[in-house]
């Protein structure tokens, strides 16, 4: 419920005013997501070389997924339930709204809302990347169990490669020239920063494999701290919400400072 208010007087009221308001701790801190995601991807590669690979691919990917949602869906569902409320209550009740409201929310709800079903309007801010996840996860997630060392160590740099361009040609990561629509465009940041992530726990495997010595191990940690210390200062630093082309820089230091973590 203390995120339900903060929900409402942050972000809905002043959509209702028809002005924003200058606030928060961490005006960048949609960078946060590209953690997320690269974080996501990370796991999930480990978990594909925790498996069994005598599994069917299908009944591996889909008890892959079912375990993902089994995590965070309850929780979700939730948050969704206090954002109808929320929207609800700094809306004029009437038929109109309650019913693009229960529209909305039954496809945030199915997690089928990022690939442009519906009128747009999102209820839960936090469907957005949950939904990406799954469907990009959905996508790798088979084609590197069955053909690990090929997906992983050529096609996947070539694919981030090319996205990382055309996400850069279309602006920041977080706002865009509106070239392809919003919904693509962060599908497309998704399954970049998703198979990065499948990257940076392939290098993370080389790195434990070595023998380090002690100077070294601190020079990584150092390297680690000062890597997200970057990325948070940048996150309170930039108050420009529409982001700026500094975010890829983010991205990199994020997938070493992850790399070096685990």
């Amino acid at each position: 419920f203390v995120s339900s208010y903060f929900d409402k007087y942050f972000y809905a009221l002043p959509e209702k005013w028809g002005k924003p308001i200058d606030v928060g701790l961490f005006p960048h801190g949609a960078i946060g997501v590209e953690f997320f995601f690269l974080l996501s991807g990370f796991l999930m590669m480990k978990h594909i070389d925790s498996n069994d690979e005598s599994r069917n691919v299908v009944e591996a990917t889909f008890q892959f997924l079912k375990r993902k949602m089994k995590v965070f869906y309850p929780y979700f569902l939730f948050s969704m339930v206090l954002a109808f409320i929320t929207r609800l209550s700094i809306s004029q009740f009437d038929k109109t709204h309650l019913a693009l409201f229960c529209e909305e929310a039954i496809l945030e709800i199915i997690l089928v809302k990022q690939v442009r079903f519906g009128n747009g309007v999102w209820l839960n801010g936090a469907c957005w990347f949950l939904s990406a996840m799954l469907i990009c996860m959905a996508l790798i997630y088979p084609v590197l169990y069955k053909y690990r060392n090929s997906i992983l160590k050529i096609y996947l740099p070539l694919f981030c490669i090319f996205c990382l361009g055309v996400l850069y040609s279309e602006g920041s990561l977080v706002a865009s020239r509106s070239i392809i629509s919003k919904e693509y465009r962060w599908m497309l940041r998704a399954l970049t920063e998703i198979s990065i992530g499948c990257m940076c726990y392939e290098a993370s495997r080389f790195i434990n494999s070595l023998r380090l010595s002690k100077l070294a191990s601190i020079i990584l940690g150092i390297l680690e701290v000062t890597g997200y210390l970057f990325v948070i200062a940048f996150a309170y630093r930039f108050k420009t919400l529409g982001g700026t082309v500094f975010d890829y820089m983010c991205l990199i230091v994020l997938a070493v400072s992850i790399t070096i973590t685990f």
